[in-house]
Formats: C-alpha cells, sequence, structure tokens
C-alpha cells in the first residue's frame, strides 16, 4: 500500500514565479511508490505588498494544480523582524488547512525549516504525524544571523528536535547541526537522470575547454573564472564557454571581450548536456549555493571541477579527490590554471568524479527517501 505523504513546501514554481523545479522531480519520482499533497506556505501580503516584486506574486495566490499536483495554499503571518518572524505561526494555523487534507497521512516532509517545520511541528502536536526536515542553506543563514534568545531561533531547535529525521544536502549542512545543536543527520543529496551519462571517456587534446553554467548574479563568481582564462598564459590554448544570463551578462561581456571567451546565453538543457560533453574543465566557484545539480551533470560528462569550498555539492564530492574547491580568488585563479595544465590530474578527478555522479542518480536517491519514510513510520 502506497504511503500517504504530505510535502510541505515554501519554494516551489507558482503561477506567477519561476522557481527551482527539484521538489516537484522528487515529488513525481516518489509518486510510484507514496501519493504526495503538497501545501504551500504563503505569507500573507497587505494591500500594497502587490505593486512590490518581491511580494506580488503572492497576493491573492489560490490553490491552484500543476504537474499532476493540488498546491494546497497555507497563508501565515511573518513578521518582518527575523528573530520574531514566525511568532505568530502557532498552534492557530491548522484551522486555515483545507478540511480532509490532514486526515491519515503516514508521514510529513518539511522541505524547509522556515517555515515549513514549524508548520510540520503544529501538525504533529495536534495529530502525532511524524515528520522529517530537509534543512537547506537559507535556513542555515537565517539560524546564524538570529539571537540565540530569540523566538525563531527557540521555535526552530524545537522543530529540528522533535522532527523524526533531519536530511541535509552536503556534508557543511551536516556539520552545522551537529556542532550547533548535536543533531546528527542524514545526507541525501539530489540526482539526475542516467541519460545525462556520457557513455564514453574522452580523448585528450591540444586545446582546453572551460565551461560555467550559471545564472548571471554576483555570487557566482563567474568574473572569477574571466580574469583566471584572461591571465593564463603558458602553453595550452584554452577556450572558455559561459552559458547562461541574468542581470550580470552586460558586465561579464565587457571584461570577457576576448576571442577565446564565448557567451552563449540561455540554452535549452539538451544544449546544456552537449556543451558539457564538448568541455574538459567546469568551473563555478559560487559562494552560494544549496546545491547545484550541475555539477553533477558536469562531472556526468567527464569533466574536472572546481566549486566553492563549503558550498554546494561541497562533501558529496570528495575535496582534492573527486573535486577542487577554493575559497577565494588567487585559490581559484592556481587551482584552474593547474588543472589546465596538469593533464594527470585532470583526467584523475575527471574519472572519480563521474564514478561519483554514478552514485548520484535519481533513481538511487529516490530510494534513499523511500528507505527513510519506511523507517519512520515503521
Amino acid at each position: 500500500m502506497k504511503k500517504k505523504v504530505l510535502f510541505i513546501a515554501k519554494n516551489i514554481p507558482t503561477p506567477l514565479k519561476k522557481s527551482n523545479n527539484v521538489i516537484f522531480t522528487i515529488a513525481k519520482k516518489l509518486s510510484d511508490y507514496n501519493t504526495i499533497s503538497f501545501l504551500f506556505p504563503k505569507e500573507t501580503v497587505p494591500w500594497g505588498g502587490q505593486f512590490l516584486t518581491k511580494y506580488s506574486y503572492l497576493y491573492n495566490l489560490k490553490s491552484w494544480i500543476t504537474q499532476g499536483f493540488l498546491i494546497n495554499v497555507l497563508p501565515y503571518i511573518r513578521l518582518p523582524f527575523k528573530n520574531v518572524a514566525f511568532f505568530f505561526l502557532n498552534h492557530r494555523i491548522l484551522k486555515k488547512i483545507p478540511n480532509g487534507k490532514l486526515k491519515d497521512i503516514d508521514i510529513i516532509h518539511a522541505h524547509y525549516l522556515f517555515p515549513d517545520g514549524f508548520i510540520a511541528k503544529q501538525i504533529h502536536n495536534q495529530y502525532e504525524y511524524p515528520y522529517i526536515i530537509t534543512l537547506r542553506k537559507s535556513d542555515i543563514n537565517l539560524l546564524r544571523s538570529l539571537n540565540k534568545k530569540s523566538n525563531t531561533w527557540k521555535q526552530g531547535k524545537k522543530s529540528l528536535n522533535k522532527a523524526a529525521k533531519v536530511l541535509c544536502l552536503n556534508r557543511w549542512g551536516q556539520k552545522f547541526l551537529k556542532d550547533t545543536f548535536e543533531i546528527d543527520s542524514m545526507l541525501i543529496p539530489h540526482g539526475i537522470e542516467k541519460k545525462s551519462f556520457l557513455k564514453h571517456e574522452k580523448h585528450p587534446k591540444d586545446s582546453i575547454i572551460v565551461s560555467v553554467v550559471a545564472s548571471c548574479i554576483p555570487t557566482k563568481n563567474i568574473d572569477w573564472v574571466i580574469e583566471a582564462i584572461k591571465k593564463y598564459n603558458k602553453n595550452k590554448e584554452v577556450k572558455l564557454l559561459i552559458i547562461g544570463d541574468g542581470p550580470e551578462l552586460t558586465h561579464l561581456k565587457m571584461i570577457g571581450n576576448t576571442s577565446n571567451i564565448s557567451f552563449l546565453g540561455k540554452v535549452a538543457h539538451e544544449k546544456v548536456l552537449s556543451f558539457l560533453e564538448k568541455s574538459d574543465i567546469f568551473a563555478l566557484p559560487s559562494n552560494s549555493e544549496t546545491f547545484g545539480l550541475v555539477y553533477l551533470e558536469a562531472a556526468a560528462n567527464y569533466n574536472a571541477i572546481i566549486g566553492f569550498e563549503k558550498q554546494g555539492v561541497w562533501g558529496v564530492f570528495e575535496p582534492d579527490v573527486e573535486m577542487l574547491f577554493a575559497n577565494n580568488y588567487d585559490d581559484f585563479e592556481y587551482l584552474l590554471h593547474k588543472l589546465i595544465d596538469d593533464e594527470v590530474q585532470r583526467n584523475d578527478l575527471t574519472i572519480k568524479a563521474y564514478k561519483k555522479a554514478k552514485n548520484l542518480t535519481w533513481e538511487k536517491v529516490i530510494e534513499q527517501y523511500n528507505q527513510v519514510y519506511d523507517d519512520v513510520v515503521n
């Protein structure tokens, strides 16, 4: 018999706002074994908020259907002060949940701590349904900024302590939980499709292609990659492919106006994979990355990879063995130049990253989720 799983997820695409689709991907793949329902916590937006870009998509948002799922909207009041932001998110919130939506649930999966985990805790207190929380980078950033005597901190700690399981996407999240709350967590990263894998190893060649796939925003540090490529002055012929668009694109084109740097703009996913297949090194030193599926896709296409320390897939890929991680620009430049010149290191990283990615397909990730659900329910 299928388990009935309630997803509480604040950061999903809505009718008026595009967002990361990964939670829907997980829901669809889990639907073979479970019946998934959704609650979408929606900040109450007072009149006037509809004129602000940050809140306009929430104003008058009602429950909707997408990708085969009914998304039930759950309005709540969020105060504009982080230490008391969720002060009104108490047991009374349950009265706002649509009739019948809290019957016969086997397990609740809160995909964020704030506010998803708070709501899961209130449902648990009333109905005793077990819940799990996936702790994400935005949750950790908020926790680190809070007064430890504040309402938000205390409620966050209670929600984590009452959870049947806490999941993390990388080792940094696990370390934070252990060091801060003495909570042991389980690492379940995201996955990629089997079709993303290149079926053959690449042959060495004289020229090196470095690729970047990312939104052109400051936190991605694409300018680091451009500057490091411009400063490379040794024997290899090097080309840089930058895939993606965003507010920084014009600036990046100005500083990257050289013959060996190409800006390809936003392209379809299949095209992204074809560019990754051609490249030798994938460089994305993003200093604010929750996970980053594109690192897995780069590994699946035999790329040596450089990321940013303690971000994204740090700890999922073993540092210096399966992937390189920089902690500042000078470090990144050194690592990139060394990878360009050192064919032995580049090939070794490439093969080991590919093998790791083989263990990070969606099929294997979904097996882990199902095991967790079974363990908690039973």
